[in-house]
Parts: structure tokens; sequence; C-alpha cells
């Protein structure tokens, strides 16, 4: 029932209307109530009609043009007053969640849990598409299954710069051709196919109690649960797939209900668990073959590659030079009768050297001045010189070498610290433990592989504990002592200085 009050407010001619009550303005001059007519309760009826959640205006400001030219504008870089750039990609991003959502739940998107959907496999009514990236693929990935990336590398100059540095190798994109990549690999797939990734998100908006059974409405999934197999079942329906499904809890799930996985990091049980299930289905196209550990990789800063030219990765190394390189202490090194080449920087030569030793650098500055800023910021990070040039390995090593040391002689190689092939070490007890699998790394370690193996040079020996342990056992020493302008760990004195500089700044102000 409606109420009705008088306003004795001598200046208030307007009309308000809300859902419960009609408030009536009196006139100052006749003193009477002036009840609206028809056509204004009308007008204000369709206003509140075309009214519309606060806050909508800027959401349709990220979604759609505004066509009202009196309605305020809006800045998507700016939130709360301050200047947020990413706002509009988050927002977007939102938005596009949305949509997706949206379109699955009205296409009744199909859910199943890990056991039905190896049912299926099983049966041959279902494939599974894994939609991560081709990384994550092969260290793991439920079998059988499909490699189809939703996500993809950025390559060379690719995306920004910012994120490359922070991300380097890890930075990625949306796949482009994901649809025309979906139809080489699927062609014309009559079976349901059932998108995976490693959480598998949801559509559900509501949760269920365990104990009472009572099913509410989470606020924090108002819109599901985002994920990249969600957004790669819309891809496909999108590129005409029709037969679409969803993997419940995704490859985490999978795992957890003790299915089968194959790739780098699965084990060998596993692996043997899947051809004992699905005998049937191995040698199909769905088998697809894991590949084999990187045994080479570029030199990278930031984990961005530089160079076309690939090194051996140390595990290699250390397999090759375990069975083939002799290595001797620093006595014995000073005794015998050979040539000592010191494969440290030019600079850290010229300041330490052992005397009598040839210097053939296993890096050199690098040349490239964008790769060099690179380089400098990565010494300013990792607590080397800010003065100093950055290094990068020297493709011509190998010739270098042979252009200054008599191949024909016995040949000792040494760096700052020298490293070791040795995995064990004994305790005061006598007793062997195992303190690192790979020994421990040093240029000197991964020059004398370059040698024995790229140039052919076989009469090569290590010298354990490199310049260091030539120093401690007083051994006869050469080069040109400099003193240290900063601590070894000079980026951490910078942040240092500029941490008391700082509040020294508010103590003043």
């Amino acid at each position: 029932m409606k109420s009705v009050l008088i306003s004795n407010a001598a200046a208030r001619p307007a009309v308000k209307a809300s859902s419960s009550r009609i408030v009536l303005a009196r006139s100052s001059k006749d003193n009477k109530s002036v009840t609206p007519s028809p056509a204004t309760t009308s007008a204000t009826a369709d206003k509140k009609k075309k009214s519309k959640i606060p806050g909508s205006d800027l959401l349709k400001g990220w979604t759609s043009s505004n066509k009202d030219k009196s309605a305020p504008s809006y800045n998507n870089t700016v939130l709360f007053g301050q200047q947020a750039p990413g706002l509009a990609k988050s927002i977007d991003a939102d938005t596009e969640w949305r949509v997706t959502q949206k379109a699955l739940v009205e296409s009744d998107l199909k859910t199943y849990t890990p056991k039905e959907a190896a049912d299926l496999v099983k049966g041959n009514k279902a494939v599974i598409v894994d939609v991560r990236k081709e990384l994550f693929y092969s260290n793991e990935h439920a079998e059988p299954s499909i490699s189809l990336p939703l996500f993809v590398k950025e390559k060379g100059g690719e995306g920004d710069a910012l994120k490359k540095v922070i991300l380097g190798a890890n930075a990625t994109k949306k796949n482009e051709n994901f649809s025309e990549d979906a139809k080489k690999a699927l062609g014309e797939e009559k079976r349901t196919i059932i998108v995976v990734c490693s959480v598998g998100g949801s559509l559900e908006t509501e949760v269920t109690k365990e104990k009472s059974g009572d099913t509410y409405v989470d606020s924090q999934r108002a819109f599901g649960r985002d994920s990249q197999s969600l957004r790669a079942a819309k891809a496909l329906m999108d590129a005409g797939y029709t037969n679409m499904a969803h993997l419940e809890g995704g490859l985490a799930a999978w795992k957890a209900e003790g299915l089968p996985v194959s790739g780098l990091t699965a084990s060998k049980s596993e692996e043997d668990e899947w051809r004992t299930t699905f005998p049937s289905l191995l040698g199909t196209k769905q088998k697809k073959e894991v590949k084999a550990p990187e045994t080479e990789m570029r030199e990278t800063i930031f984990r961005i590659g530089k160079g076309e030219k690939k090194y051996a990765v140390w595990p290699v190394i250390y397999e090759y030079l375990a069975n083939n390189l002799k290595s001797i202490s620093v006595q014995e090194a000073n005794e015998k009768d050979v040539v000592i080449v010191d494969v440290s920087n030019a600079d850290d030569f010229r300041g330490k050297n052992i005397t009598g030793s040839v210097n053939v650098p296993f890096y050199r500055n690098i040349e490239d001045p964008k790769q060099r800023r690179l380089g400098n910021a990565r010494d300013f990070f990792v607590g080397r010189s800010m003065f100093g040039q950055p290094k990068e390995r020297n493709p011509n090593f190998v010739e270098d070498f042979k252009s200054k040391v008599d191949t024909n002689k016995t040949i000792v190689l040494t760096c700052g610290r020298g490293g070791s092939l040795e995995t064990n070490a004994t305790k005061s007890t006598g007793e062997k433990v195992m303190v690192e699998e790979f020994g421990l790394e040093s240029s000197s370690l991964r020059a004398a592989y370059e040698l024995m193996q790229e140039g052919g040079v076989k009469n090569v020996l290590h010298m354990e504990g490199g310049v260091s342990s030539w120093n401690a056992a007083g051994l006869p020493m050469s080069g040109k002592y400099t003193q240290k302008v900063f601590f070894e760990n000079q980026g951490g004195v910078v942040v240092t200085l500029l941490t008391v500089w700082y509040f020294v700044y508010l103590l003043q102000n």
C-alpha cells in the first residue's frame, strides 16, 4: 500500500517517485497539494526501467562504445584517480572470460571426471586434447593425449620488452593460429573432444557443502573458475567443433586418480601401467613420441637466447669428461713438464695468474650494444663488477687456443676456481657421501670438453682447485694485484646505500 507525505518546504516544486511511496510538494502560494499527472508518472516509471546498476556505465565503457554523448567519459588507464595502465587489459580479460563462460553454459558443455574420461578414451569414444604450452606437455601429460597449445612462446622481437626481460624464455602470447592448428591435429574428429589444462577450471557458480549437502552461491566464483581449457573449448566451438567436453580438475585430478601419464618427468611405472591398461591404443595417432632431453642450448641473458651457436649442457659435458679427462693436483702440475693454460677472463688474468701460464679466455666482452646493456643489468643483479665489460662465450675459443698453444705438448687447463669432476666428499669418519651429482662446473672443464670434442686435442689434463688452490699452496704467482673498489656483491651495496639515503631524506624532511 502506498503512503502519501506532504512537505511544507516552500521552494520544492519537484516530484519524486520511489517504489514504496510518492512524495508531493506543496506550493508556497496556494498551499495546495500538487498531484503528479499521469504523463509525469509514466515518464518517471520509464526512466526507472532504464536505470542501471551503479557502475554499469564504467563496465560499458570497456565493452562497447557509448552512444550517449552526454554521459561522462571514463579513462581506462585511471583507477581511483591514479594512473593504472594495465587496468584496461585486466578488464578486457575479465570481460572476455564472462562472455566465454556464458557461451559455454548456454552450449551445455559437458564435464567429465578423470575416470569417466579415461573410460571414454579406452572405448575409443573420446580423445583428450592438452592445451597447455608445449614445454609443459613434454614434461608431463595424460596418456594418450594430443598437444594443441592455446599459448605459444614469443619469438625474436615479438611482445613487450619488459615482459621478456622478466619472464625470459617463458614469455608467451595467445596462439593466433589455434583454429588452424586444431584442424590439422583433429581434422574431422567425430569422437568427443575432451580439453584439459593444469587445473581444469569450472563453469559452476554454486558450491555444495560436504557435510550438510547445502548448496550456496560462492561470491568468489560468480562466473565460475577461469582456465585455459575452458577458453580453448570456446575457441574450438568457434572453429566449428560441436562435440566438445571438459576434464574436471585438469591434469592434477587425472594424476590424483592414478591414471597414466607420460613425459620427461613421468615415472617408468606410470608408462608401464599405460601399456598394460590400454594396449589397444598403442601406436595410434594419439600416441605422441616424447622429445629427448635437451643436449645443447644457446647462451642466454635473463633466459633470453643470444646468438645461433648451441653449446652442450653440463650433464652431457660431465658424462664425457668423467670417462675421458684426468685431473691432477696443483703440486703435480707444478712438477710436471706441461703448459698451463688459464682460460680466465683477460682482466682477471692480468690481475692474478700462475707464473709462466698462458691465457686463452673462454669468455670475451659482449660486442653487440643491445646485448651489452642486458649483460650490464645481469651483472648488476648478480653482484658482479659494475665497471667491467659484461662477458659472453667466445665462439672462436678452439681456434684462438690452437693459435696460441702448442697442442703437441701436454696441456693443463685451469681457471679461477678450477671446478671438479668428483661427486663424493669424505667425512671425518672416512665415510663418503655424494655432494654433487655432476661434480662442480667450471670454465676450465667446459673448455676441456670443447678442445677434446670439437678441437680433437687429446693430451689435456685438468688442475683441481684452479688458480685459487695454486695460490693457497704458496706456488709462484704473477700479475698486477688490484684493490677492489667495492665489496664482492656490488649490486647489494648500491641498494643498501640507496636505502640509507632514502631514510636520511625522510628524517630531514
